[in-house]
């Protein structure tokens, strides 16, 4: 937890659990909208990655 908050303090936004083993190498752009909870200190989030 306390490295979670050290990264967050330094507006490093983690995914956690995300397994992108099968994605062929290139370039891509990752959009992850998280959900608004409010009073969570961590919310769920939508990935979707776009080959460009």
């Amino acid at each position: 937890m306390q490295c979670h908050l050290e990264l967050f303090s330094n507006e490093v936004v983690l995914l956690e659990g995300m397994n992108l083993s099968s994605v062929p190498e290139g370039d891509y752009f990752l959009f992850a909208a998280p959900l608004n909870l409010a009073g969570a200190d961590g919310a769920p989030c939508r990935a979707v990655l776009i080959r460009s």
